[in-house]
Parts: structure tokens; sequence; C-alpha cells
């Protein structure tokens, strides 16, 4: 009894050894077609391993299961199940330790190449279906649960399902169907096509719409479209239309400021001065004129207008400050200009010390020539002593320094130093010939125009011309007299004197007076 209790035990353990190895027979059974019988014995595998009575589990089993599923020709045709019993035979056959098995997997030519072949088998199996279904829905299907599937049938699906999205979005034809295309599937061949639809319809909106917001929506939201360049430009237009409509300094400059690359910034910029300038004037109110050259002078160009409005008026008003303020603002071709002006009114005497004094403060390269004109015409002003009083033999100083200086003052002064023994001997006509001869080089001089016409006056008898030796003084030079209504007291202007008030540097003109009592001038 003994004796066949071991030996069943012996047969049973041997039988369990042995119970999963060497399948090959299913795979066989396979071939010949015989699906029926080799689900059969599967199925029967199957269940013996799943309760545990086999020790050693042959891949080939649940490979076969996967065939059987894959078989079109067989009832149970089902891709799906297939894949999922390929990749659990995949599994046990890389875990597979028993020498046994592993020589005969190997002299069956079960290996990895085989489970290759199988999945490829499988997945077009399974791609044939989804394909003929062609949805979004299925293909991601496919994807999820062929996660180890074969790469290149998952390729195909990927295409054929981002076709089939991307076609969704197309007949849907928004913004929104687009960009929800892009965000499903970034990396789909027909996303570059995907953002230019939607860019295209997302600035159409903003068009339509036609504000600056609109506009900015656009730009912010889709930063790399090819429109934002038009967008852009919209924004300035319609931007630079509203300052037009506002045509104020500050709209312009807002403009300019939120937009420096608008395309209307240097129009926007001619305007904003033009605003500054029709803000600021006031018609026939210098201090408008002051106050827009100090407020916008230094970006301006309408400057030079103010300016030459303000030198205008104090050249009138004889206001020295006022004029070398406007040569001070001025700059480039209106400071060559107005310097110019400002020298000749400032200079008209001649004198040297009138020179060094402009000129110590104005060193402008533009005056280089007229500074050494000036230097050489006061240098011939030396030889000319016109407190010595004119001798004709003097004349040829006499006349080649007024041709040269006139209508300076110190020409004037030698040409009435000319006439002045003619004046003194009532000879009024040969003094006239005389004035005559220069009025080219003084043209149209005031002070020369007065002499003309006093001169050609008829003479009046009663008058008599007389030199009031007691207010000159040895080396001194004094000139325009101006005597009282009631002939009791004369002014006149006069340098060089003893009296004069003391300046450091040199010495300048004063204005002199003297009162007329008992017969005699006094002491000036």
């Amino acid at each position: 009894m003994d004796k066949y209790f071991v030996l069943f035990i012996v047969c049973v353990i041997i039988s369990l050894g042995n119970h999963s190895v060497g399948q090959q027979k299913l795979i066989k059974l396979y071939e010949k077609k015989e699906f029926d019988k080799a689900e059969k014995k599967v199925n029967k595998e199957l269940e013996s391993i799943s309760k545990g009575k086999v020790d050693v589990e042959d891949p080939r089993v649940k490979y076969v299961k996967a065939l059987l599923y894959n078989e079109k020709e067989f009832s149970i045709f089902a891709p799906d199940s297939a894949y999922t019993y390929l990749i659990s035979s995949t599994g046990v056959y890389k875990k597979v330790k028993d020498v046994k098995l592993t020589e005969d997997l190997k002299e069956n030519l079960f290996n990895q190449d085989l489970i290759n072949k199988t999945m490829l088998a499988i997945c077009e199996n399974a791609y044939e279906i989804v394909h003929k279904q062609n949805t979004e829905d299925v293909y991601n299907r496919y994807l999820s649960h062929y996660t180890d599937g074969n790469e290149k049938v998952r390729e195909k699906v990927i295409q054929d399902r981002n076709e089939v999205s991307y076609q969704t979005a197309l007949n849907t034809n928004t913004v929104e169907s687009f960009q929800d295309f892009i965000n499903k599937y970034p990396k789909a061949s027909e996303v570059p096509t995907a953002i230019e639809n939607r860019d295209a319809l997302a600035y159409g909106i903003a068009s339509k719409n036609n504000t600056i917001q609109s506009y900015k929506s656009f730009i912010d939201k889709y930063p790399n479209a090819k429109q934002v360049t038009e967008a852009w430009d919209n924004i300035y237009d319609i931007d630079f239309e509203n300052a037009k409509s506002v045509n104020k300094a500050s709209a312009y400059y807002d403009h300019m400021n939120a937009y420096a690359k608008s395309s209307h910034y240097d129009e926007a910029l001619i305007f904003s001065h033009e605003c500054e300038y029709n803000e600021t004037i006031i018609e026939n109110n210098i201090q408008s004129y002051l106050d827009f050259v100090n407020r916008f002078g230094a970006k301006n160009p309408k400057k030079a207008i103010a300016l030459d409005t303000l030198f205008n008026h104090y050249e009138k008003k004889m206001n020295f400050n006022g004029m070398e303020f406007c040569v001070n603002k001025s700059v480039n071709e209106q400071r060559k200009k107005l310097v110019l002006r400002y020298h000749d009114i400032y200079t008209i005497d001649g004198e040297w010390t009138t020179l060094n004094k402009f000129y110590n403060k104005y060193d402008d390269l533009s005056l280089s020539e007229i500074k050494n004109e000036d230097a050489r015409i006061a240098e011939m002003g030396k030889n000319i002593t016109l407190k010595n009083g004119y001798s004709v033999s003097q004349f040829n100083q006499y006349d080649s320094y007024i041709k040269e200086a006139a209508p300076k003052d110190r020409a004037f002064v030698a040409l009435q130093k000319m006439i002045k023994s003619d004046i003194l001997d009532s000879d009024y006509q040969n003094a006239l010939v005389t004035v005559n001869n220069y009025s080219t080089y003084f043209g149209n001089d005031k002070l020369f125009l007065n002499l003309i016409e006093i001169l050609e006056k008829p003479y009046d008898k009663s008058i008599r011309v007389i030199e009031i030796n007691q207010l000159n003084e040895e080396g001194s030079r004094n000139f325009g007299p101006v005597v009282s209504a009631d002939e009791r007291q004369i002014f006149f202007t006069g340098s060089g004197r003893s009296n004069n008030l003391p300046i450091t540097g040199g010495s300048y003109e004063d204005i002199f007076f003297s009162n007329y009592i008992n017969g005699k001038w006094q002491e000036p």
C-alpha cells in the first residue's frame, strides 16, 4: 500500500512539473487552423495557471490565446483582447528562468522577434477597425489601450486622429475650435495651419470692433501672429486720429509717449509743436512769446519764429538785454543771423571799447571775418582824431574811413566834422554835396537821412551856429546835444573827459548836462 502511494505522489509531481512546459503543440493546433480545439486546450491551461496548478508558466499559452483573438476567421476575433494577452505573454516570456523551458522556446524559435511580428499584426487589425470608424474618440481609445503597441501603427493612428480632429475644427471654424485643437495636439503637423486660421479669425474679430482695446487684446493673446504688425498700425492710426480730434499738445505727447514706434510719431511731434505755439502765443502780447521760448524753446523748432519776433521788438525798443537774450537762446543758422544783427546794433559807434566789450561776450566762429574787419576799420579810425577837428589835408584819411566804417556812428561824426566849416560858413549847399557823396555808404541810416533833410531845407538866417567852447574838454569826444525848451539846460554825450565815471578796463560814454546861468554855460 505504501509503495502505491509513493508512486502516485511521484507521478503527480512529475505531472505538475511538466504541466505547462512544452506548449508548442498549442501553436501547431493554431497553425493547422484547429481554432476550437486550440481554444479549449488554451482555456484549460489558463484555468490551471489561474488556480496555481502550474509551477512553470509557458508564455506560449497566452500567446496562442492572443493569436486566436487576432484571427479574423475565428468567432472570438477581438484585437483589443489579443493585445492584452500578448502583453501578458511578453511579461511571462521575460521572466522565464526554467532551463528546460528556455531551451524549448529557443528550439521552437519563440522569441522577441516573433512577439514583435505578432504585435504588428494585432495592431494592424486594430487600426483597420478604428480607421473604418474614423472618429477622434476611437483613435484616442486605441492610443490609450495600445500603449506598448507597434510604434509605426501608433504613428498612423495619431496622424489619422489629428486629421479628423483638425477637420472638425475646420468645419466649426471658430477661434475656440482651432485653439482647442492646438491645446489637445500641440505636436500635430496641422498645428501651424490651425494657428494661422485661429489668428486670422481672431484678427477679424478685432478688426470688426476696430478699437484700441480689441487690437491690444489680440496682440496680448497672439503675440506671434503675423497680423500683429498690422494690429499695431491700426492702434497707431486710431490713437493718432483721437489726438487730432482733441488737437492739443498734450494729446499729441500722450500719443508719442504711449506709442514710441508709431508711424505717426514724427507727424504728432510736428503737430505738438504747432499746438504749443498756438496755445501759448497771444497776438500783440510780447510776454507770450517770451513765455513760449522759456517753456518750449529747448525742443520746439518754432522757437526761431518767437525769437525773431522778440528780437524785432527789442530792437525797436533798443533793449540790449532783450536782444542778448534772443542771441543766447538761438542756435545754428538763426544764431549766426541774430548775433550779426546784434553786432551791427551794438557796435554802431565803431569804438574800440565797444568792439572789445562785444567780442568778449560773443566770439562765435561765424564772426571771425567780421571781427577782423572791425579791427581793421577801428585801426583806421585811430588815425583820425575827431576831437582836433577836420582839415582839407586830412580828406583822404576821412574819406577812406567814412567809406569803410559807414554807417557806424563814428563815421557819421567824421562826416559831420568834414562839413563843419561849411556849416559855420553857412555854405549848406556845399555841405549837402559832400554829404550826398556818401549816400551809397550810409544807405537808409536815419541820422544820415535827417542830416540831408536839414541841409535841403531853406536856410533860416536867424539861426546862428556857435561852438560852446566851455563845454568841450581837450582830448574828449562830445556829441548828441539836446537843449531844453527854455534853453536854460543842455544835455550831451561825452567820453574821454576827466569827469567820466571811472570804470575798470576802459572808459565809456556818460551823459552830461550844463546849466545856462548869467549868460554862461556852467561846468558840465
